[in-house]
């Protein structure tokens, strides 16, 4: 069972299992009953509470295995989950006006779901062997705590950890790594760890997680694990780019933001189009083919700023900031950014993001990757109409220099961080300065 499968089976188990508490808390209010003006008050309810709370447990991370490996750690986050999700129940029902929904069962049945749902996942993992996605570990020391948290791993088999070996450096490291698709690299002895994570990127390899050991240096500048191993403590170098809860809360974001933009730029559109076309020959909309998320080429929509037919002797020919091709008003599209608003549909259409690396031509992308070291590590995430690299720099921005933005971004993001790079780039539209 891979990742996939993995969560989208973790999810139907837990919707079940929420409703059975539920069911089951009425059932125990009223002597064995299912009465049917109260409990119609839940039938009513069923649906929005179970989304609402799944969608809860995303948030506390509980289908991402790698958190959940400590018992301990995973009951502290279904308790949690279920309490915000009895909160919202209350306030659901309360909004939607079913008041026959009895709060005497909600806090019934808030005792029961944290019991079967812990119990179901202890079950799954322990007694039915439903084996969590497959995490490979590699550790990198050979040293007596590498030999700890082998056998500590060991232990973890059912929460899907799995230990495929122990090197000594982490020049044999890389060989490993791309042999057996590591996931995880534990290092016990963090000397030299700067090399090896460029030589990961530079591999197109970043997508690993790294921990080590730490020392005083790694403490300095890293953050805590969420997960300790015994009473070993590991330090973060490397995350995830892309969670799942991260994906879902960005996907969500960037349709429910398209979808109300697009009447206001619908409304600017027969003005944009009619002086377009009465400043220079040509479309109004202009596609180039672009590189996606995992190399997937799209088809990119923009306002034409340029002459017809500007690359018809050049060639593709990156633009620049006194860039003769560019019409006047065109000039002008382009310093308020109005030239990628029909982007909105590669938005809505899932090829791209509000925020992240801007999409380049595929000749660009086979050129860059070849001189760039880790420059393929952009096509990891979703490009976006805007990001850290065109807030920060601008057309005369070295593409070696864009990337250094690009990976900060990937490595770093967050809900926060593309708010303010939204707002950000508000600030850079209203200052007129092209980026």
């Amino acid at each position: 069972m891979n990742r996939r499968q993995w969560v989208i089976a973790a999810l139907l188990i837990d919707g079940l299992l929420v409703n059975l508490g539920i069911i089951l808390a009425f059932l125990i209010r009223f002597g064995g009953e299912l009465p049917a003006f109260n409990f119609s008050a839940y039938v009513a309810l069923v649906v929005p509470i179970t989304l609402l709370q799944l969608v809860i447990f995303a948030a506390y991370e509980l289908y991402d295995p790698e958190r959940l490996a400590e018992r301990w750690d995973m009951a502290a986050r279904v308790i949690a989950g279920v309490t915000l999700g009895s909160v919202a129940t209350v306030a659901l029902s309360f909004f939607l006006r079913q008041f026959s929904f009895p709060r005497l069962v909600i806090v019934i049945s808030w005792v029961l779901v944290i019991v079967v749902v812990i119990l179901g996942r202890i079950v799954a993992a322990e007694w039915l062997r439903i084996r969590w996605p497959a995490r490979r570990v590699l550790i990198v020391g050979g040293d007596e705590q590498s030999a700890e948290i082998a056998k500590e791993l060991e232990h973890r088999k059912a929460w899907g950890y799995r230990v495929v070996g122990v090197v000594s450096s982490s020049k044999d490291a890389l060989s490993v790594i791309t042999e057996k698709g590591v996931d995880q690299v534990i290092i016990t002895v963090p000397s030299g760890h700067r090399e090896f994570l460029e030589d990961l990127i530079v591999r197109g390899l970043g997508s690993v997680k790294v921990d080590v050991v730490p020392e005083m240096y790694e403490i300095l500048i890293g953050r805590p694990d969420h997960t300790l191993l015994a009473d070993i403590p590991l330090m973060a170098l490397t995350r995830d780019p892309v969670s799942t809860w991260r994906r879902v809360t960005k996907r969500g974001f960037d349709l429910v933001l398209a979808i109300v933009m697009l009447p206001f730029y619908l409304g600017m559109l027969p003005f944009l189009a009619i002086t377009l076309k009465l400043g220079s020959r040509g479309p109004v909309f202009y596609r180039q083919e672009r590189v996606g998320r995992a190399g997937t080429p799209f088809n990119l929509v923009k306002l034409r700023t340029m002459v017809a037919d500007a690359e018809a002797e050049s060639g593709p020919v990156m633009a620049g900031r006194e860039d003769s091709r560019v019409t006047s008003f065109g000039r002008t599209l382009r310093r308020l950014r109005l030239d990628e608003f029909p982007q909105l549909w590669n938005i809505i259409r899932g090829q791209m993001s509000f925020v992240g690396p801007r999409p380049e031509r595929p000749g660009f992308v086979e050129e860059f990757s070849a001189e760039i070291p880790g420059y393929t590590e952009r096509l990891s995430v979703t490009p976006g109409l805007t990001g850290l690299a065109q807030t920060s720099g601008g057309y005369g921005t070295s593409a070696a220099n864009k990337l250094k933005y690009d990976l900060m971004y990937i490595r770093h993001q967050s809900f926060v961080m593309d708010l303010k790079i939204l707002m950000h780039t508000v600030r850079v539209v209203l200052r007129g300065r092209e980026a």
